[in-house]
């Protein structure tokens, strides 16, 4: 890809601080009114969203409909579905923690992976500051840095598709890390622009999601940001994720079956007929996929990580 030099005044970058940048996808979106362009770092080659989304513009972003909310739940049938899809994350923490461990999720959400470690006999606990206010003390509204969580407190921790929303990804992971017990797990999970996806659809692309994305990963900047963070060893990279790689392709072509854009046309529900044709499309997709998923090259970057 040519990169042109960015126009705008250069930022310091929120990976390694240095503050020259080329424009990786110019006038990637507009949205609040306002036009957003994708720059790379010249020296990291880290890729963030220019401007920063103000935060009343997110909290706009993260309304109601966002999440089902304690009041959509989900049936049986969906409960199965959805632990059908992350079961190859079960078995992966089985393999490192006691099936007692403590897990901290962050960026919780709706409760929906929290709720099923519960089930499989972890002790869960989610922090969100977006979320909805729960019932249970185990869901927090709010960050890592106002729990005031102590020194080792987690087994291990799980962080899907949140870097990707952050100001200050590093700190947020030096933050994960103190928490974390030496010899507990970390997996994240982040949207990979360097996958065939991003390639074929460009600004179309779907994990793009501008304004709330402002971070954009490779699998050699995941392992720097983490590097940078702390004292971790990277036990296994993943391209793959059952729930969210077909979505992807999925809404890259479709945007408007986007959950939380259905949720919004139907007043914080998601109807079964809409639903249904979403899932059969995410079935019908997984042909397209695979071969970014075998070149390394799929939609996502799943990192697991030791703490040290």
């Amino acid at each position: 890809m040519n990169l042109k030099p960015a126009a705008c005044k250069n930022p310091p970058c929120r990976l390694c601080g240095f503050n020259r940048y080329e424009v990786f996808l110019e006038d990637a979106a507009c949205a609040n009114e306002k036009k957003y362009c994708i720059i790379q770092c010249k020296k990291c080659a880290f890729i963030s969203v220019h401007p920063l989304p103000d935060h009343e513009s997110l909290k706009e972003h993260y309304d109601s409909s966002y999440w089902k909310g304690p009041q959509q739940k989900e049936s049986p049938y969906m409960q199965h579905f959805f632990s059908f899809r992350v079961k190859s994350i079960v078995y992966e923490l089985t393999k490192h923690i006691s099936r007692k461990g403590k897990i901290l999720d962050l960026g919780a959400g709706d409760g929906a992976w929290v709720h099923l470690l519960r089930r499989k006999g972890f002790e869960a606990w989610g922090i969100d500051p977006f979320s909805i206010p729960s019932k249970t003390d185990y869901l927090i509204q709010g960050t890592l840095h106002s729990a005031e969580f102590g020194d080792s407190s987690f087994d291990a921790i799980t962080c899907f598709h949140v870097l990707e929303h952050l100001d200050d990804p590093l700190n947020e992971l030096k933050e994960a890390l103190r928490i974390l017990k030496p010899g507990g797990i970390m997996i994240v999970e982040v949207p990979n622009i360097s996958s065939w996806g991003f390639s074929l659809f460009k600004k179309n692309w779907q994990p793009l999601h501008i304004p709330a994305h402002v971070n954009h990963f490779t699998p050699e900047t995941l392992r720097q940001v983490f590097q940078t963070a702390g004292d971790v060893t990277l036990l296994k990279l993943s391209h793959f994720s059952a729930k969210t790689s077909p979505a992807a392709f999925v809404l890259s072509f479709l945007p408007g079956l986007t959950p939380q854009n259905v949720r919004r046309k139907f007043d914080g529900k998601y109807p079964f007929h809409y639903k249904t044709a979403y899932l059969a499309l995410q079935m019908v997709s997984l042909p397209y996929i695979v071969p970014g998923i075998l070149a390394q090259r799929g939609c996502i970057i799943r990192g697991y990580f030791r703490k040290l």
